[in-house]
């Protein structure tokens, strides 16, 4: 009796198998859209501020201020831009809105130092762009 068991559950199990796997699916597209004639794509670049400044004036004997302008990006749909600062390896950000074109960062006064500007673009559809570095000595 188990052989026969053992049949009927080979046999049973590998028609399970043969009906389970069937025919592979397929699918069959049928409708064409035209589209109208002339049809161009454009693509867009970000631009990046041009003419960063930075001046640097210390008021103090302790204390030095950078003040840094930009012009504006020239591509659409700007959503700020991030102002940074480095200096003896320490960076320092500064977020603006997209009208802003100048940000002041104040400090203690470090004579000397070399201080490299970014300003980078930011748009609402994820893209960015940075400017070129503007280097500067500090006071």
């Amino acid at each position: 009796m188990t052989v026969i068991r053992r049949a009927v559950t080979v046999l049973g199990l590998a028609l399970a198998v043969v009906i389970g796997t069937g025919a592979p699916a397929s699918a069959t597209f049928s409708e064409m859209v035209k589209l109208p004639t002339p049809t161009t794509l454009t693509t867009t670049t970000v631009a990046a501020p041009t003419n960063v400044r930075v001046q640097i004036t210390c008021p103090t004997l302790y204390s030095m201020e950078a003040r840094v302008t930009w012009t504006a990006s020239s591509s659409a749909r700007v959503s700020g831009y991030v102002v940074n600062a480095t200096v003896a390896g320490q960076t320092l950000a500064a977020s603006t809105g997209p009208t802003q074109t100048t940000v002041t960062y104040s400090t203690g006064r470090s004579p000397g130092l070399q201080v490299s500007v970014t300003v980078n673009v930011l748009t609402d559809y994820g893209w960015s762009k940075v400017s070129a570095p503007v280097v500067v000595t500090t006071c």
